[in-house]
């Protein structure tokens, strides 16, 4: 919840997300950074891994799914893809207000 109150839907990045937390799980955090017009790409990290979660994290907009246990450099791999998404998809925006305006 802390998390939700200090976002900043312009910051840019990625956010890495495990599908069980305390307050509320993965698949809801991701609805709810959306429902704040938040569109950072997401890295997800499960120790309960099926498609069918893979597939609605996906759907969500995560990069990428790592299941525990995950080696680190998977893990920065999956970080510096979802930096490069979102540094392009912010390019891509930015292009697109040129063109309008």
């Amino acid at each position: 919840i802390a998390f939700l109150n200090a976002l900043n839907p312009k910051q840019r990045g990625c956010i890495i997300v495990d599908y069980r937390m305390q307050s509320m799980s993965g698949v809801e955090l991701i609805k709810e950074t959306r429902a704040r017009n938040c569109l950072m790409p997401f890295v997800v990290v499960t120790a309960y891994g099926t498609v069918s979660l893979a597939v609605e994290f996906m759907r969500l907009g995560a990069v990428t799914v790592l299941e525990k246990p995950y080696q680190p450099t998977d893990l920065l791999s999956s970080v510096r893809g979802a930096i490069e998404l979102d540094n392009h998809d912010q390019l891509m925006a930015a292009k697109r207000a040129m063109l309008i305006s």
